[in-house]
């Protein structure tokens, strides 16, 4: 696992594989730099580099003399292009383009994480087009070979696919046994996802969003209905969501809903303004439901980063008390 001095003609920094797994390092393009791995953890002011193995997790400590370079670009690169998405304390988790950079000390900047949704919404965007394109060419066709003649510009040709795709991947209902209404107890009806735009959202004792669905016995009166509260309202609202932005956005829809977000200040204060709002889902513009999926995902995946962060704090403790033997640091 040690150097191939004759590979690319340059001389590679070491390890290029996992001491641990024996799982060879890939080769990288993002830093300028012959050194092998996607993924680092680095001490900008105690001078420590390790590469960590995607496969066993391992922390692969880099020689002293081969640090000095990597850190100077992974700590001006991180400061001036890295997206943080995690952090604590003492760790940081930033994203440098297809690297996965763990910095430890503080935060180099301002963690916001709910971007990186954002994307998929654009590529989500893309595919369904692409499906789109697919089958309004087929349906064509179709057309053409049974009447005879190419269906009419009004006719909603590709659409019938594209719902057709949309039941296939989310169904047809979101919830199958909702809680009964608080005031006479009937039991609400499922939350069909076609029906599901007169759905409101109001805040949670916990900070997260409830579902209320009103009752179809006693109307929506004040303390009728039933709610959907913490894991179940967030699944509810994940499903629904998804079922209406099924098509995605554009970088332009995308960069408005991103906005929203940003003008709260984060994506928790956006959800909060939301439920404080009360609106039917029916009655949020596009940008305000792209803006509402981004920040619940957001929002799930920062607990699980945080229990990441967590492990991640824990592992460099351990690497750096045998960095410091290593490195001779210790009398």
């Amino acid at each position: 696992m040690l150097n191939d001095p004759q590979e690319s003609g340059r001389r590679l920094v070491v390890p290029r594989g996992c001491f641990s797994c024996g799982r060879a390092f890939p080769v990288q393009d993002a830093l300028d730099l012959a050194i092998r791995g996607t993924s680092f953890a680095f001490d900008p002011e105690k001078g420590r580099l390790w590469i960590i193995c995607r496969g066993c997790r391992s922390w692969m400590l880099v020689p002293i003399e081969d640090r000095w370079e990597v850190l100077e670009e992974l700590e001006r690169r991180t400061l001036a292009e890295g997206r943080v998405i995690g952090a604590t304390d003492h760790v940081s988790l930033v994203l440098l383009d297809d690297l996965e950079v763990v910095r430890i000390g503080s935060a180099p900047a301002q963690e916001a994480a709910f971007w990186r949704y954002g994307r998929r919404m654009v590529r989500r965007h893309v595919v369904r087009e692409r499906s789109r394109r697919r089958a309004l060419a087929w349906e064509s066709l179709a057309h053409l070979f049974t009447v005879g003649l190419p269906p009419s510009p009004a006719a909603q040709v590709g659409a019938a696919s594209m719902g057709l795709l949309r039941w296939w991947k989310l169904g047809g209902s979101a919830w199958d046994r909702p809680p009964g209404c608080a005031r006479c107890g009937a039991e609400a009806p499922r939350v069909r996802l076609t029906r599901s735009r007169s759905l409101r959202f109001r805040p949670g004792v916990d900070g997260s969003l409830e579902v209320h669905l009103p009752c179809g016995r006693c109307g929506d009166p004040e303390g009728a209905g039933a709610s959907l509260k913490s894991v179940e309202g967030q699944h509810v609202l994940r499903r629904v969501l998804a079922y209406h932005n099924f098509y995605g956005a554009t970088r332009a829809g995308v960069d408005a809903a991103l906005q929203c977000i940003e003008e709260a200040g984060s994506s928790q204060r956006y959800l909060e303004e939301v439920g404080r709002s009360g609106p039917a889902l029916g009655e949020l513009p596009l940008k305000s439901r792209l803006a509402l999926e981004m920040a619940l995902h957001d929002q799930i995946d920062r607990s699980l980063r945080t229990l990441e962060l967590r492990d991640l704090e824990g592992r460099w403790l351990e690497e750096e008390r045998l960095a410091r033997i290593i490195d001779r640091e210790l009398t």
